[in-house]
């Protein structure tokens, strides 16, 4: 059976990203032991860096500088815009299994409350706009 045939097996999103390419060479290493998660966010944070994704300017200090350096993306990072993402095309209970929550509240918590906020500031920059616009331009429009 194909990825992309069995039901819930893996988003459809990351199907792409998972299937390898035959033309394309990568370096292989043989392992013998087991990657560690830190490793593996460490060489995402890596990633980020190289590409510029900056998060936030909080990071760590700079030994050289004494200066904050920038955050750049990290996998918590890209698992929590995925969410935002999804939240908007997923119903909750989905949403839930998709994060892998235990409990539906997590996925309320977190996902859908910021659903709304941002439905708050679409109406209020859509208000912004008309409040702004001169009333001869509306009298026009209808």
């Amino acid at each position: 059976m194909d990825l992309e045939e069995q039901p819930g097996a893996i988003n459809p999103d990351y199907i792409n990203v998972l299937t390898i390419q035959h033309d394309r060479k990568f370096a292989r290493i043989k392992r013998t032991e087991r990657t560690l998660s830190s490793t593996v966010s460490k060489q995402i944070v890596d990633v980020g860096e190289k590409a510029n994704v900056v998060v936030g300017d909080k990071g760590n200090i700079d030994k050289e500088t004494g200066k904050r350096k920038p955050r750049y993306a990290s996998a918590h990072d890209l698992r929590r815009e995925f969410g935002e993402r999804w939240s908007l095309k997923v119903m909750p209970d989905v949403l839930t299994l998709l994060m892998r929550h235990s409990n539906i509240d997590t996925t309320m918590k977190y996902y859908v409350g910021r659903n709304a906020q941002k439905a708050v500031e679409v109406i209020w920059e859509a208000h912004r706009e008309i409040s702004l616009t001169p009333r001869t331009e509306l009298e026009r429009g209808r």
